[in-house]
């Protein structure tokens, strides 16, 4: 059997790339390679419509073909028994990642407490829709927080600002992003019948993949 550990996710790269740099190269594959009922599902285009993958003027890289890795992806999965349902969570989730670094926040006109709203409501729905979560509850948490008192019997709500909200929506999309890879790692564990699985050995060989950081 086998085991894989997830070791230092760069979460960071999810909503922030170095110039000429790509996020995660699943973003793209997704984009180049699902058929049209995904796309249309997942209101879905092209990278260059997204800005997490898009921002750093890297969307493609030579001699690299994402709808091809796309379709090995698709394939690994179900060879790892990962079935339909699951890949299409897994695509939502994807997607409303995407989605979720396409909401701009403005001034809130209607606020006497310097809040701050999402400006492009349609956006915001899409990522509702796809989180399962109702809009105002995803509104209300991506411009505010909550803060109990010292003595914890009162809480209070305290708006951010507009740097605060945009931190507050990439947080939200890298925590997205860790805990899906998260749930991906122990699906596969199970099916390999590492430690997860119950075995155990004395001897073992370990590998460390470093080379998402070497090669962008």
């Amino acid at each position: 059997g086998a085991h894989i550990e997830k070791y230092l996710l760069e979460k960071t790269r999810v909503v922030r790339q170095e110039p000429n740099t790509r996020n995660y190269h699943i973003f793209y594959q997704l984009l180049a390679g699902a058929d049209a009922a995904v796309k249309e599902r997942y209101k879905l285009t092209a990278a260059t419509d997204f800005h997490y993958t898009s921002h750093s003027g890297c969307t493609t890289i030579a001699g690299v073909d994402d709808a091809a890795f796309f379709r090995e992806v698709t394939d690994a999965m179900r060879l790892f028994n990962v079935s339909d349902d699951e890949q299409h969570f897994v695509w939502q989730v994807l997607a409303a990642i995407l989605h979720l670094g396409e909401l701009k926040f403005v001034p809130d006109s209607r606020s006497k407490e310097n809040a701050m709203t999402v400006s492009n409501s349609g956006a915001l729905k899409i990522v509702a829709s796809m989180l399962g979560v109702a809009e105002k509850r995803l509104h209300d948490s991506l411009i505010s927080r909550k803060v109990r008192s010292g003595n914890r019997l009162s809480v209070y709500t305290v708006f951010l600002t507009d740097e605060q909200v945009v931190d507050s929506r990439d947080a939200l999309a890298k925590a997205l992003y860790a805990k899906l890879f998260d749930w991906l790692v122990r699906r596969i564990n199970a099916l390999l019948g590492g430690a997860d699985g119950g075995g155990v050995s004395e001897r073992s060989i370990g590998v460390l993949d470093i080379f998402g950081f070497e090669v962008f």
